[in-house]
């Protein structure tokens, strides 16, 4: 439980550095935040990058392509917007948890970050639709060994079409997604 541990707190840590490295320098070469040009432009390329998705051995179910499909037309009613207009909507949100709205006029951004493996896409479709534009960054952390050191091949390699379909803009148009790798070396674990 203890080796268990410390790869998950140094998965976690990767997985700051990276957030933290890009907050700093704005630069990254995985990262899809290129100038698309006009709205359109993005959205095109988001459609285009699901549709060669759909097309793949992984959405082989009739249930993944249909939440995968959505992807490109998802809109969730009332997008995580930046100003908050509705104070007494926020009045009461923040009562409802037990807490008093101190006035703030902008939404705080959230960060998210995993581990990434043999995820399905149901997970990843389903998440990143109910949480559309709500986080600042998405950063994940892929390895090539389980939590037992097994060997594991990534799905994620740069420039994959699992990379460019996670930085197409399902997580929100102004979400940035980082993939990371992390190399283990060490022998698996005696069970």
């Amino acid at each position: 439980k203890g080796l268990l541990l410390c790869v998950f707190i140094s998965l976690a840590f990767i997985a700051i550095q990276l957030v933290l490295t890009h907050v700093v320098s704005k630069e990254s070469d995985q990262h899809l935040d290129k100038d698309f040009g006009p709205p359109e432009t993005k959205a095109s390329y988001l459609t285009s990058t699901i549709d060669e998705l759909l097309q793949h051995s992984e959405a082989s179910s009739a249930s993944l392509r249909t939440i995968i499909n959505s992807l490109k037309n998802h809109t969730p009613p009332g997008l995580h917007g930046e100003e908050i207009t509705d104070i007494e909507g926020e009045t009461k949100r923040c009562e409802s948890y037990g807490f008093k709205y101190a006035g703030r006029r902008t939404r705080r951004r959230v960060f998210y970050g995993s581990n990434i493996a043999d995820d399905s896409w149901h997970t990843i479709a389903a998440h990143a639709m109910e949480s559309f534009g709500l986080y600042h960054t998405v950063a994940l952390v892929e390895s090539n060994v389980t939590h037992m050191r097994t060997p594991r091949n990534l799905r994620f390699k740069a420039d994959s079409l699992n990379v460019r379909a996670m930085q197409s803009g399902i997580f929100g148009p102004t979400t940035d997604v980082f993939i990371d790798q992390y190399t283990d070396t060490g022998r698996p674990i005696d069970r």
